[in-house]
């Protein structure tokens, strides 16, 4: 038993008048397989994906499929897509924060507005009511901007 399914493609070459059979190693994915691999990628279960890249379901399906995922070159590009979909998921929530950030810290806009957006800030980042417990002496409706400011910086 093979421990590992390298990717040949057979094909003829005419040597010397005489036609030879001769294998070459495939390199890259085909379009199926690079579609199979997002869908797989994605959360797909592997038959299924199979099914949606455009493969046909048969009685080899399941066989062709364990086959196909035992491949190095498409594990990879699992891997490598499965890290792409987290990197970008990253930064949109560091640009989500960095908006909410903007908001409740600008010099315009509304009171209520401003403190939804640190509300929003808060669960993005994990504040519980637990965590964080603020103590105001007055109503926050009558602080100012500066005073809000300093005490979810912590300073007052």
């Amino acid at each position: 038993m093979r421990s590992h399914f390298v990717a040949q493609s057979t094909f003829f070459s005419k040597v010397g008048g005489k036609m030879e059979k001769k294998k070459r190693e495939l390199t890259k994915l085909n379009p199926k397989q690079l579609t199979m691999a997002a869908y797989i990628a994605g959360g797909m279960k592997h038959e299924k994906a199979s099914i949606k890249a455009g493969y046909k379901e048969s009685k080899w399906s399941r066989s062709n499929t364990s086959r196909m995922c035992a491949d190095p070159r498409f594990k990879a590009e699992i891997k490598r897509l499965q890290e792409l979909a987290q990197a970008e998921s990253i930064i949109s929530i560091i640009h989500a924060k960095s908006i909410l950030s903007d908001i409740a810290t600008s010099e315009f806009g509304d009171r209520a507005v401003k403190i939804r957006a640190i509300a929003q800030l808060g669960k993005m980042s994990g504040w519980t009511e637990e965590n964080i417990k603020i103590t105001l002496k007055h109503d926050v409706a009558e602080m100012t901007d500066e005073e809000l400011t300093e005490i979810l910086r912590g300073d007052a």
